[in-house]
């Protein structure tokens, strides 16, 4: 019963929008959670965790507040670089499948974040752009 009632919660959503006392025509919704809705912060928790579920299996570290995240990890040879590529690539694959779009103009990391301990390089991406190149 509880599942039919979140089903139908989030079935068949329009939106308008509306600005002093004009009103926009009704758009149907195909995703995303409710706002102001008593049960939307619990369903988005649902649907977020997955992503940190998803990422702490690639031994990434991921701290979230509401819709952002930050994520890290030891990078201390080539392996742990192509193993954080394989979670970036999953964590895209996810978000596209959820219809998210990533702000990777905001996920560029600062540089004194890393720990330069080797010479060899390797570039790290999302989605072909280019987020650094890591000197281990």
């Amino acid at each position: 019963m509880l599942f039919k009632w979140i089903q139908d919660f989030l079935s068949n959503r329009t939106h308008c929008t509306r600005i002093g006392s004009a009103l926009s025509s009704s758009a149907d919704l195909f995703s995303g959670v409710i706002h102001g809705s008593g049960i939307g912060p619990l369903l988005f928790l649902t649907y977020i965790n997955e992503l940190a579920k998803i990422l702490q299996e690639y031994g990434i570290t991921i701290k979230m507040l509401t819709d952002d995240s930050k994520m890290y990890t030891d990078i201390t040879d080539i392996a742990n670089i192509k193993w954080l590529q394989a979670a970036l690539d999953t964590m895209v694959q996810w978000a596209e499948t959820w219809q998210l779009k990533l702000s990777i103009d905001n996920s560029r990391p600062h540089p004194s974040q890393y720990c330069l301990r080797y010479t060899p390089t390797q570039s790290v991406v999302i989605s072909f752009l280019l987020l650094h190149t890591v000197v281990i």
